[in-house]
């Protein structure tokens, strides 16, 4: 009886939602009528903290982030940035034909009880706008497909009745 107990607990917990779970989000720049300029950040899957943001903008890629501020939360209801002490500030790790490395810079502000996402400033070691933008939009993660979840279920049924033909 216990091995049939761990069966199907495995089998309930393959389908249960791990929200907890860190998830990768992406972020459109494209709003601002640039082309395509996409970033991707790590937050749990139902809001918290972010980590390992990257923006790519104009062959610079922005990916370590160099303010005090602390960290700043991503809240999927506001689809925006939240709790920030300081705007999350960027910069480039590597150089390119913009700048050298940690000459770029973008920062980001998230604009409180604004019921779209807020603005960004990325300018180079001159201060130069790479780009001035208006808004940018962030779309969530891809939600796990429906059949990986029931091909585990069907399978660790599967187990159960050939156990229970086993055993007579």
């Amino acid at each position: 009886m216990p091995r049939m107990t761990h069966v199907i607990l495995a089998s309930a917990l393959s389908i249960l939602p791990l929200s907890a779970k860190a998830a990768t989000f992406q972020i459109d720049f494209s709003l601002a009528g640039s082309n395509n300029i996409i970033g991707t950040f790590t937050a749990p899957a139902g809001g918290g903290p972010v980590s390992n943001l990257m923006v790519q903008m104009f062959n610079v890629l922005f990916d370590t982030r160099i303010d005090a501020g602390g960290s700043f939360d991503y809240d999927p209801a506001a689809g925006d940035f939240v709790n920030y002490s300081a705007f999350p500030t960027y910069t480039n790790a590597t150089a390119n034909a913009t700048c050298a490395a940690t000459q770029c810079t973008l920062q980001i502000y998230p604009l409180p009880n604004d019921p779209t996402p807020g603005d960004y400033l990325a300018v180079d070691g001159n201060l130069n706008n790479i780009d001035d933008g208006t808004k940018y939009a962030i779309s969530g993660p891809s939600p796990v497909p429906l059949p990986a979840a029931a091909g585990l279920l069907a399978l660790a049924l599967g187990g159960l009745a050939a156990l229970r033909l086993r055993r007579g």
